[in-house]
C-alpha cells in the first residue's frame, strides 16, 4: 500500500520555511478558507461599488471615462438633499458613514468625501450650488435656472467694477442695467442704451435688494403707507418689460390726450393677486392662462385688458389702499406701480359708480359724505379704459 502524505502548507514568515517536521496542514479554516471569505467578500463589495449610492439598483453613470456616484439626475438630487441610504457612506457604499458620536457625516472617510465633493459639486449649478446644472437636450449650462443665471451675471459685473474702481465700486454698480448688467442704466430707464432698443419684452427683471431700482421703488412703496398699521417689509422689486403692442397702445393714448391739453398722469398703485408660483427661483416669465389663470399674470400680458376688470380699473395713490385689493398667497401680497393717464375726472359715490366712461369724463374719483354732509377720501381713483394703466413695477411684499 502506497501511504499518501498530507499536503502541507508553510507560513511565509521571511526566513524560509519552517524547519523540523512542523507542517502546517490545509484543514479547514485555515489561510485558505479565509482568503476565499475575503475574495467572495471582496467581489460582493465590488458588485456595489458599481451600482448607484442611493437606489442600489441601477449602475452608476459613466461618461468620458468620469464614473458618478449615482445613476441620474433623480438620485443625484436625492444625494445633494439627504434622502439616500442611510448607515452606508454615499460613495463608495461599503464602509459605515463616519461618525463622532454626536455627529454622523455623509461619507466613511477623507478619501471618499473628496470623491464626493469633486463629482457631485461638478454637476449641481455654479451658483446656487442647491439644484443640478440645467440641460436642454444638447448642452449643459453653468447654472439651473434663469433667476441663478442672473444672479450670477450680476455677481461678475460687480467683480469686474471692483477690479477697475476700487472702494467707489459699490455705489457705481448699484445702477447696473437690469438686464445684461454690464453697463449703467440710462437716466429715466432701468436698461442701458443697447437693451433699451432691445425686443425682449413681456418678461420680469428682477432688481436684487441693494440695486438703485429696488430701494427707489421699495421707498416709494413705504412713503405711500398711510395706514395706522406699520407698513410691511418689502422683499422683492421686479421690472415689467410688457408687450410692445401695450406700450405703443398706451403713449398713443397719451399723446391723444396730451393734444387736447387736459392731460394729467399720475403714479399710483394697484393691488392685485398672485396664484401661479411666479418669483420662485427660475420662475421670471410671465405665466400662461392655462388651465387657471393667474391674476397678477393674465393682467400684466393683457395690460389690463381682462373680463374681470370691464367695470373699471382700480388705482390708489396709497400703497396701503392698494393692499385691500390684494389677495395672499404663500403670505406675501403684491402691488403694482403704475402709471395714469387721463382727460377728465368727475368725483362720485362708490354707488353711483356707472362701470364706464362718459361723454364728458374718463375717471372718477370715489368720495363719500359722512353724517355731517363732510366730504371724505375713499382714495380710489377708477379709469375705464386699458390703455390708460401702464403697469411698471412689482412689489412683492409681506
Amino acid at each position: 500500500m502506497v501511504s499518501v502524505k498530507p499536503k502541507v502548507l508553510y507560513v511565509n514568515t521571511g526566513e524560509g520555511p519552517p524547519k523540523g517536521d512542523a507542517p502546517v496542514v490545509n484543514q479547514p479554516g485555515n489561510t485558505n478558507d479565509r482568503d476565499v471569505q475575503r475574495n467572495q467578500a471582496a467581489s460582493s463589495n465590488q458588485k456595489r461599488t458599481t451600482l448607484c449610492v442611493v437606489c442600489e439598483k441601477r449602475p452608476r453613470y459613466s461618461k468620458q471615462g468620469k464614473t458618478y456616484p449615482t445613476c441620474g439626475l433623480t438620485c443625484a438630487q436625492k444625494l445633494a438633499s439627504g434622502d439616500g441610504p442611510q448607515g452606508m457612506c454615499w460613495v463608495c457604499g461599503v464602509r459605515p458613514k463616519y461618525s463622532t458620536g454626536s455627529k454622523q457625516y455623509r461619507t466613511c472617510g477623507a478619501e471618499c468625501h473628496a470623491k464626493e465633493d469633486s463629482n457631485v459639486s461638478a454637476r449641481m449649478c455654479d451658483y446656487c450650488h442647491q439644484q443640478p446644472k440645467f440641460h436642454d437636450g444638447k448642452k449643459i449650462y453653468p447654472q439651473c435656472s434663469i433667476h441663478c443665471r442672473d444672479l450670477s451675471r450680476r455677481d461678475m459685473a460687480n467683480r469686474e467694477s471692483a477690479k477697475l474702481f476700487g472702494p467707489s465700486a459699490p455705489f457705481k454698480t448699484n445702477s447696473a442695467c437690469l438686464l445684461c448688467w454690464s453697463t449703467a442704466m440710462i437716466p429715466g430707464s432701468d436698461l442701458c442704451k443697447n437693451c433699451v432698443t432691445s425686443q425682449l419684452t413681456g418678461r420680469l427683471l428682477e432688481a436684487p435688494r441693494g440695486h438703485a431700482t429696488f430701494d427707489n421703488v421699495a421707498d416709494q412703496f413705504k412713503k405711500a403707507w398711510n395706514n395706522r398699521t406699520q407698513c410691511p417689509d418689502v422683499l422683492e422689486v421686479y421690472k415689467i418689460l410688457e408687450p410692445a403692442e401695450a406700450t405703443a397702445n398706451f403713449t398713443s393714448y397719451r399723446d391723444t390726450i396730451n393734444a387736447t391739453g387736459c392731460l394729467t398722469e399720475l403714479r399710483r398703485w394697484y393691488g392685485t393677486t398672485r396664484q401661479c408660483d411666479r418669483f420662485d427661483p427660475g420662475h421670471l416669465e410671465l405665466c400662461s392662462s392655462n388651465p387657471q389663470p393667474c391674476q397678477m399674470c393674465l393682467t400684466i400680458r393683457k395690460s389690463f385688458d381682462c373680463e374681470g376688470l370691464a367695470s373699471g380699473i382700480y388705482t390708489s395713490s396709497t400703497s396701503s389702499q392698494s393692499s385691500v385689493h390684494a389677495g395672499t398667497s404663500r403670505g406675501r401680497k403684491i402691488a403694482l406701480l403704475v402709471d395714469v393717464v387721463f382727460a377728465n375726472m368727475i368725483e362720485l359715490t362708490p354707488d353711483q359708480n356707472p362701470h364706464r366712461g362718459g361723454l364728458n369724463y374718463d375717471a372718477v374719483n370715489f368720495i363719500a359724505r359722512n353724517s355731517d354732509g363732510q366730504r371724505d377720501e375713499y382714495d380710489e381713483l377708477v379709469v375705464y379704459n386699458k390703455d390708460a394703466v401702464r403697469p411698471l413695477y412689482i412689489v412683492v411684499y409681506r
